[in-house]
């Protein structure tokens, strides 16, 4: 899961510095009617892409938190301090 993370955000900023160099030409009027689609195609896509990663990030979180809530309260019920590891 962190591998994708990791490829993600590589990802994010390869795209982001392609956004960069064509909102340069954009200034200067360089782009075609074709490229300004195409960009604003990779610029939506990224944006789901982010979204979407948010999303499986948000859901990781809350389910580490609701086994740690979870085992937090057999701690408690069972008056158990220390996991035994078993291998």
């Amino acid at each position: 899961m962190h591998t994708s993370h990791a490829n993600g955000s590589e990802q994010v900023e390869r795209e982001r510095a392609w956004l960069e160099r064509a909102q340069a030409d954009v200034l200067v009027g360089n782009l075609t009617q074709e490229e300004e689609g195409q960009l604003r195609k990779k610029v939506t896509k990224g944006a789901w892409g982010l979204g979407k990663e948010k999303a499986v990030t948000d859901v990781a979180v809350d389910k580490v938190k609701m086994y740690d809530d979870a085992f937090a309260k057999i701690q408690a019920a069972t008056g158990e301090q220390q996991t035994r590891k078993t291998y």
